[in-house]
């Protein structure tokens, strides 16, 4: 694919194709910040999201960028002439620092009019716009709540969107969710974070969390109807909700060797075969999770459950029945024995069998 760059006034118009677009689709175009914008390779691995959704889709994607972090005035005045170069078919994403409700009257109001000028180009060009609210800063409360941070308040740009008859992606609040399901620390990795040093910048994207809001964006993009799934490369599965980490649900971490063994002495087994139960402290799981582990020579005789059970296996050498038919298994083999099938295991190899066991918890 090729790149280019070309410089006028303070702007930085990078095209991530030049190949002419298919019959039938548009061209995205994203009118951005620098946490939309693209980086020059000498700066890895600090990512802009825009620089990515072409990963998504195989429609052609142009950047538009102020050359420095600017106010939404004054970001706008600086791409409104290239606007005025795009045409019918057309996508522009317009995600610009547009101040919150807090800030200065005067400077909300210049802002808003500039993104207004932006909107009217782009519209006298046939082009079709939509806004998007900008990507939350890694910043939290105490609590491990994001922090909806100077620069991220919608309101102003979902009144404006509704006024001009847009779309509006809130994605300050899709990122806010996303970066509270990662957490405080281990957001450090989605942005720009140098553990060196111990730097950590609060904005600008490390190539993984650009990706992610690359695929934020996309969902919105075809929730919206604005593209379809048709046009989409990889799949989207990386919408959350807002308010998505909940301290009810906790999470339990083990390790395998803080857990007693208990011998096996069921199912009609000879010879030395231990089992470790994993998570018995939390009746309520779902799945139950044994590690067992057959010395030379054991085996666990023919026996039955209601439920479907599975075997993985970690390292040695096993034979198994499941119905009168047997199966050798080998380090990685995975094994799904049907609910009331008949079934035995026994230690084939020169080393300790090790097997995960998993089935459902009877409740």
């Amino acid at each position: 694919m090729h790149r280019y760059r070309c410089l006028f006034v303070a702007c930085v118009f990078t095209a991530l194709t030049v190949e002419a677009p298919a019959a039938g689709t548009t061209r995205i175009v994203v009118a951005g910040d620098l946490v939309a914008s693209s980086h020059a390779t000498a700066r890895p691995p600090r990512t802009g999201w825009g620089q990515l959704l072409d990963r998504y889709t195989e429609i052609p994607v142009l950047l538009m960028s102020a050359a420095e972090r600017a106010r939404a005035s004054q970001a706008a005045a600086v791409l409104e002439p290239t606007a005025s170069t795009l045409g019918p078919g057309d996508l522009l994403l317009i995600q610009l620092p547009a101040a919150d409700t807090g800030a200065d009257a005067a400077a909300a109001d210049a802002d808003i009019a500039a993104l207004r000028q932006l909107l009217a180009t782009a519209r006298a060009q046939g082009v079709r716009a939509l806004l998007l609210s900008a990507v939350a800063r890694r910043e939290f409360t105490s609590d491990g709540r994001a922090i909806e941070s100077p620069g991220t308040d919608s309101s102003r740009l979902r009144t404006l969107a509704g006024q001009e008859g847009l779309v509006f992606i809130d994605l300050a609040a899709h990122s806010r969710a996303w970066l509270e399901a990662l957490g405080p620390e281990a957001s450090k990795a989605w942005f720009f974070h140098d553990p060196r040093t111990g730097y950590a910048d609060l904005a600008e994207l490390h190539e993984r969390g650009a990706f992610a809001i690359a695929c934020l964006v996309m969902t919105e993009l075809v929730a919206a109807r604005v593209l379809a799934p048709a046009q989409l490369t990889r799949a989207l599965d990386c919408a959350l909700t807002a308010g998505t980490a909940d301290g009810s649900r906790t999470p339990i971490l083990e390790h395998i060797d803080a857990i007693p063994q208990q011998a096996i002495e069921r199912h009609g087994s000879s010879g030395l075969a231990l089992a470790a139960p994993l998570f018995r402290s939390t009746p309520a799981a779902a799945l139950q999770v044994q590690r067992l582990v057959l010395h030379a020579g054991a085996a666990l005789g023919v026996h039955q459950h209601p439920f479907e059970e599975t075997y993985y296996v970690i390292s040695g050498r096993a034979e198994a029945s499941v119905d009168g038919q047997a199966h050798q298994l080998v380090p990685g083999s995975v094994l799904l024995i049907p609910a009331a099938a008949a079934h035995s295991l026994r230690h084939t190899g020169t080393e300790d069998l090790v097997v995960l066991a998993m089935h459902p918890r009877a409740h």
